[in-house]
């Protein structure tokens, strides 16, 4: 269960980028070719500090906790339902999670390598642009209410993933039962 909510709180955290603008322009000639692994684009000092000012300004880390918030309630719902936790023990579970993102999870870790996120796929001179929509009205509006509208956003998805998880079920049981048979025939065949 922990998988799952890494993985959605790794898209909540990233998923702001696309909020940014729209569709990016071509690169300009200032610009790297495509970063590869091997290859990362080079952020100079001004790039990667008006990323930083654009986190700080979209109350990255703000942003962080509120993805959080709105997936721990329902997936500890899900567990306790799961596990048939009775009410005191689900909010002992919950106080787990909650101490373990607050004490465990590497918070100033995770900002920066945002940060890194939006300085590599940036301009500056996007970053800065970014960064002046946000300071205005509808910009601040934005910012305000995004964490509201992940949150909903995310309750929707989860809603109708556990609405649909039957469907789910019928979809994976016939791999499953492959998986599981072929499995039995190597374990079979290794022990002849």
């Amino acid at each position: 269960m922990i998988k799952p909510f890494l993985y959605m709180l790794c898209f909540l955290m990233i998923g702001s980028v696309s909020l940014i603008g729209e569709e990016a322009p071509a690169p300009s000639s200032d610009e790297a070719k495509e970063p590869t692994p091997e290859h990362p684009p080079e952020i100079d000092e001004k790039r990667q500090a008006a990323a930083r000012e654009l986190a700080e300004e979209m109350k990255l880390r703000e942003m962080l906790q509120a993805g959080f918030e709105a997936n721990i309630v329902p997936m500890v719902d899900q567990q306790a339902k799961a596990f048939g936790l009775s009410s005191a023990e689900k909010w002992t579970l919950l106080g787990i999670y909650n101490a373990w993102f607050q004490d465990d999870l590497d918070q100033e870790g995770m900002f920066e390598a945002i940060v890194q996120l939006y300085a590599e796929a940036f301009t500056e001179e996007e970053l800065r642009e970014t960064l002046e929509f946000y300071r205005t009205d509808v910009g601040r509006k934005v910012l305000k209410t995004l964490p509201q509208l992940t949150e909903q956003g995310v309750q929707i998805g989860m809603q109708e993933a556990a609405a649909k998880q039957e469907l789910l079920q019928k979809r994976l049981k016939p791999f499953l039962e492959e998986v599981k048979a072929r499995k039995t025939e190597q374990k079979e065949a290794e022990s002849e």
